[in-house]
């Protein structure tokens, strides 16, 4: 009853006989992915795969 007030679904599970967590836990992932906003790339982000920056920097061990 509280699901349906909250427009959630709802999952009879069992841990112990293994029933329903698998579809349980997708779902959920599914859901919460479904909802979650896609980030656009814009010029706030930084690309540091593009190898520009700062040079001349080189490694040295020992």
């Amino acid at each position: 009853q509280i699901a349906r007030e909250h427009g959630i679904r709802f999952f009879e599970t069992s841990a112990k006989a293994n029933i329903n967590i698998e579809k349980a836990f997708l779902t959920l992932a599914e859901d919460i992915l479904r909802k979650t906003p896609v980030k656009e790339p814009n010029s706030e982000n930084v690309d540091i795969s593009s190898g520009s920056g700062v040079t001349g920097w080189k490694s040295k061990c020992c």
